[in-house]
This record gives structure tokens, C-alpha cells and sequence, in this order.
């Protein structure tokens, strides 16, 4: 780590290295400043060399750095230097998404507005022809400002790219049912049940049973919440919503009618 440190220094002069962001097997993210502006970055170096990890690195940095919403992190350059691949982005001071509902419980008003503004992110994605495939509150960074961001289009499926080569990727409790059997099935409702969990998991703070969901957890929420997250996590893509933009809109109404009596009949 200290060899490893001392080299990315070397190649990145223009950078002050502030801290580790995170790590794992893949990559470690470091905490960046820019020495002539003074701007906090966040610094992403890939550590797993194989072809395919390389190929979804420089896949995440191609499309973040052509992206341009206010709900997906930015993304100012990457590349490679000498044996290390790397992606500059945006800082993002409180971590992600996860790390936030660990410390911090969510109104219902506060839960819909922060995924209707993941939701807006997704709908730019997907307007881009691009499929995120990996929805999940780690890959929702924030913001000061409680914006959240969404991140990591490495496992993403653009337009164009040959859907038999598809394997099953998600991640546990996120994944829609579907593409575990048939990979090739990936489609915006693919998402969009990811987004479903997700919000499932702010307003629980607990990770969805994807065999079985448990409501039960939602019972101190408003009762809308549940209608709308059993339709998001339909097992059949056709009953689920048929974009990001009418999930957002749902949400926005349900939000609207908080605290409004309801109607008995």
C-alpha cells in the first residue's frame, strides 16, 4: 500500500493524496486536492488488471465523462499512466448512499425526494441509451447537500453492444429476478426494480429479500410507499413502471399527498 501510494504520487503531481475514500480488491479511491486550484477530487485507481476489469474501468470512465446531470457524478478525466488506469470525479463529502442510511433515518418526505432525484439521473441514463444494471445504495454517492449522485457504470449495457454476450451481473436483493435466468432480458425495467429496493432500503434501512419481500417493515410509512414499491418490484417486468421519469412522477405525487386526509371509500 505504502510502495503503491508513493508511486501514484509520483505519476499524479498535480494532486495533493489526502485520504482513502474506500478500497477493495478492484480499485482504491482516493481523496484528491488539485494543487493549483485547491479543489477536492476524488481520485479512482484500478488495481485488478484482468481484461474484463479494465474494459469495464474504462467503460465507467468513457460514459461518466460524456454524461452530463446533476444526479450522476462527474467525471473530468481518465486514463492511464504507466500501469495504473484511473478516473478523476467529482468529490462527494458523505460517502454513499448506504454509509448515510447507516447513520441517518429518512422522513418519508426526505426518502421520496432523494430517490426521485436518483430516478431523474436514471431517465438522463437511459435517454442516453445506457442501462445501468447495478442500482444499489453503494453506488449512490452524496453530497454535502444530501444530492445524491449515481456512480459505477462499469457493468453498464449501452446500445448497440451485442445482448447474446450478456452475462448475469446484480447485486443480492437488487438484481431483478429475470436476469439471473436470462441475462439477455436486461431492459429499463431491469432498473427500475433496482430502483424499487433502493427505495425500499431508505425507507427501512434494511436490504429487500429478493424471494420474498417483507412489507411488514414498512408499516410506520405511508401505506402509498407499499402499493408503489410491490408494482417497482413486480416479478414481471410488464407490471412494473415503463420509465424512470413516470417512477419519479409517482413518487413526486405520493410526496404531494403526504399529510392530506385520506379519502375512506
Amino acid at each position: 500500500m505504502i510502495e503503491e501510494e508513493a508511486k501514484i504520487k509520483e505519476l499524479f503531481p498535480e494532486f495533493l493524496i489526502n485520504s482513502v475514500l474506500g478500497e477493495g480488491g478492484e480499485g482504491i479511491v482516493f481523496k484528491v486536492v488539485e494543487v493549483s486550484t485547491g479543489d477536492e477530487l476524488a481520485l479512482k485507481i484500478l488495481r485488478k488488471k484482468t481484461r474484463t476489469a479494465i474494459s469495464q474501468f474504462q467503460k465507467e470512465g468513457r460514459l461518466l465523462s460524456e454524461f452530463d446531470h446533476p444526479n450522476i457524478v462527474k467525471v473530468f478525466d481518465y486514463g492511464e499512466r504507466e500501469e495504473f488506469y484511473y478516473i478523476l470525479m467529482e468529490y462527494c463529502a458523505y460517502g454513499n448512499l448506504l454509509e448515510l442510511i447507516a447513520d441517518k433515518s429518512f422522513t418519508d418526505e426526505e426518502a421520496g425526494n432523494l430517490v426521485i432525484k436518483v430516478a431523474e439521473g436514471l431517465q438522463y441514463a437511459h435517454e442516453m441509451r445506457v442501462l445501468h444494471r447495478d442500482i444499489k445504495p453503494e453506488n449512490v454517492m452524496m453530497t454535502e447537500n444530501y444530492e445524491p449522485k449515481l456512480v459505477d457504470f462499469g457493468l453498464a449495457f449501452c446500445a448497440g453492444e451485442d445482448v447474446d454476450e450478456l452475462e448475469a451481473v446484480g447485486s443480492e436483493g437488487y438484481a431483478a429476478p429475470e436476469i439471473w435466468k436470462n441475462p439477455e432480458k436486461v431492459s429499463l425495467q431491469t432498473d427500475l426494480y433496482a430502483m424499487g429496493a433502493l427505495m425500499y432500503t431508505v425507507l427501512t434501512r434494511m436490504l429487500p429479500d429478493a424471494h420474498n419481500v417483507n412489507f411488514n417493515h414498512l408499516f410506520d410509512r405511508d401505506q402509498a410507499f407499499v402499493h408503489f414499491i410491490v408494482k417497482a418490484m413486480a416479478k414481471d417486468p410488464g407490471r412494473r413502471h415503463s420509465s424512470a421519469l413516470q417512477f419519479a412522477d409517482e413518487i413526486k405525487e405520493i410526496v404531494g399527498n403526504l399529510g392530506k386526509p385520506k379519502a375512506l371509500w
